[in-house]
């Protein structure tokens, strides 16, 4: 809960034990009544601007802060990318139906503004279905999509795009990773397209990011505590209060600073 529903809430007591009291003194204090109106305007005033913050109103300040994070986070990425690969092209791999969700577009406009000079291209890889998949298709959307998508259909996808210079997923990397062979590819020196994770799992990515494969990857902070508060306007601080960014170059030194990282 946050300190402003706190706030609103010992407020709202407050005013509620004073109408009480007013209530019970309105036959010997004429005076009493309309202050036991006042408190009770406040009371429901209170009321509903707690019912507000809690989103009863569709002003879930919890969500549309939560939002607003993630757009720090793509917007950093991005310019992390930016840096290494300025004025190139950039391949993000998305989720199907990602045009029809204002919060994904969101995500993106904010890795494109991160990214800069360079010229963002997104892209939904073919989706196969798994056999543990029923005929329902709420089914397939209840699993994650590194369940869904397998190696060869990123790699199809990621071929399918030459020139790219980077290869951002938006989700991870598929369970049979392995087979990637634009990743293996990637862990050369001079391997191209190198890629760069906005989420996704970073234990399977441990040694991709130690070879070089992966450039970047942003996490959340090891032993953060989450509030509903809404991020600092500067970027880098809200980014800071909730986020690491994880490159080759950085790697070790998070490791030794956070010891479960990686597990």
């Amino acid at each position: 809960m946050s300190p402003a529903v706190i706030l609103i809430g010992i407020v709202m007591i407050l005013a509620l034990i004073g109408m009480i009291v007013c209530a019970k003194k309105q036959r010997t204090n004429p005076n009493a009544q309309s202050l036991a109106v006042a408190l009770l305007i406040i009371v429901v005033i209170c009321g509903i601007a707690i019912l507000y913050k809690s989103g009863m109103f569709g002003g879930d300040s919890t969500i549309e802060n939560y939002q607003a994070y993630e757009q720090v986070k793509a917007k950093v990425l991005g310019e992390a990318i930016a840096k290494q690969f300025p004025a190139q092209k950039i391949l993000v791999i998305e989720t199907p139906n990602y045009e029809k969700n204002k919060r994904t577009q969101a995500i993106l406009d904010s890795l494109k503004e991160g990214l800069g000079s360079c010229q963002m291209i997104v892209k939904v890889p073919q989706i196969q279905k798994p056999k543990s998949a029923g005929d329902n298709p709420e089914d397939i959307d209840m699993l994650p999509m590194e369940e869904l998508i397998k190696a060869k259909d990123f790699d199809q996808l990621i071929n399918a795009n030459k020139g790219v210079a980077c290869v951002v997923t938006t989700f991870g990397f598929p369970m049979d990773i392995k087979n990637m062979r634009t990743l293996r590819n990637a862990m050369k020196p001079t391997g191209k397209p190198k890629f760069a994770m906005l989420t996704g799992d970073i234990s399977r990515a441990q040694s991709l990011i130690k070879s070089g494969a992966v450039v970047a990857v942003v996490t959340y902070k090891p032993g953060i505590e989450f509030n509903d508060e809404a991020p600092p306007s500067d970027t880098k601080e809200a980014f800071d209060k909730r986020y690491i960014l994880i490159t080759p170059k950085n790697m070790a030194e998070l490791a030794k600073k956070y010891k479960k990282l990686f597990r």
